[in-house]
């Protein structure tokens, strides 16, 4: 998940930095015994990864709704201008 998440970091760095940050401690827990706390943080990274991807697909909506805005509107002032 994390992986798929990357392209994101850009757009939404904080929820990403989280994912990687839970995951390594998860890795940690892991290589320590914690079994429970180890599988408890990879949720939990999982979980931020996946608000990452979500956030960053949103944002990048965002945008191209704005285009597809800014678009119209130009064809209104040309539809305007020709009348």
């Amino acid at each position: 998940m994390l992986a798929r998440a990357e392209p994101a970091a850009a757009e939404v760095p904080s929820e990403f930095g989280s994912a990687q940050a839970k995951l390594a401690r998860a890795e940690e827990s892991m290589q320590r015994g914690r079994y429970d706390e180890a599988r408890r943080l990879a949720e939990q990274a999982e979980v931020d990864a996946r608000l990452a991807l979500t956030d960053a697909e949103n944002a990048r909506a965002q945008r191209r709704a704005a285009q597809v805005e800014k678009s119209i509107e130009a064809l209104r002032t040309q539809l305007r201008e020709q009348q």
